[in-house]
């Protein structure tokens, strides 16, 4: 994964929307929850369902939720970026905003992950 970083210094009512990235780093998300970065630093991380993961390495927490796309009532998970999502230092400070791009593919999908709105 490819992890775009905005500036931080920002507290918890930071609100990520489109921003111009200041930094990146790559970071490898192992089986079952090992993420290692680009310099060897080791974390962990958990997978939420189909809406997103969270990240702990490097003294940070990232959390953000995976991309979708609505076609009318039809719902389709687009899980190798995310939407902008958040970081912060472990005591919960210096909040940044931050997104993610998978870089390289993971296990092909057979069926896309469909989600039908019910009305």
């Amino acid at each position: 994964w490819e992890f775009h970083m905005g500036p931080g210094g920002y507290d918890s009512r930071l609100r990520c929307g489109p921003f111009s990235a200041v930094e990146m780093f790559t970071a490898n998300l192992q089986f079952p929850d090992v993420v290692i970065d680009q310099d060897g630093n080791k974390g962990f991380w958990t997978m939420i369902y189909n809406q997103g993961f969270e990240v702990v390495i490097n003294q940070r927490k990232y959390f953000a939720f995976s991309s979708y796309q609505t076609y009318g009532d039809v719902i389709t998970s687009v899980c190798n970026t995310t939407f902008a999502g958040w970081s912060h230092d472990l005591m919960g400070r210096d909040w940044a905003c931050y997104y993610g791009i998978q870089l390289k593919p993971g296990v092909p999908d057979v069926e896309h992950v469909t989600t039908r709105l019910v009305q």
